[in-house]
């Protein structure tokens, strides 16, 4: 994103804006996450998530700046409500003794990677290859 509104945004201080803006509308999604109780958590976190993928396509089309402005505030809202319920299903659902090693199969699934990079690695087209021994 740095690039694209390095070339199409007049820089820097269109970016900072569209952060700053995120970054606001987080705070304020932690009140709403805090004020609001849905009936099924799951779900609802899950769609709390889906405004994040409208950033991407608005800086795409490069989006008029007020737009970006909104889709990022609507975006930081919906990211810590996410977040916040998320968790909280998290520590209700899951029972006590297994969230250590549910959370670590959660944590690389979270992450823009999607997996650790050793389990990239051990891919089933490299581990179907016979092994070759050095002498």
């Amino acid at each position: 994103m740095p690039l694209v509104m390095n070339q199409h945004y007049h820089g820097a201080r269109t970016y900072g804006f569209v952060l700053a803006a995120f970054g606001v509308s987080l705070i304020l999604g932690g009140v709403v996450a805090l004020r609001w109780r849905p009936n099924r958590i799951l779900l609802a976190s899950c769609l709390a998530s889906t405004p994040l993928a409208f950033t991407t396509i608005a800086v795409a089309l490069l989006a008029p700046v007020p737009v970006l402005l909104v889709l990022q505030a609507i975006a930081g809202v919906g990211l810590a409500v996410h977040i916040a319920l998320w968790f909280t299903s998290f520590q209700q659902e899951v029972p006590e003794h297994a969230r250590s090693r549910v959370s670590s199969y959660d944590s690389p699934g979270s992450s823009r990677s999607g997996s650790p990079s050793p389990v990239r690695s051990a891919s089933p087209r490299r581990c179907s290859r016979p092994r070759r021994r050095s002498s």
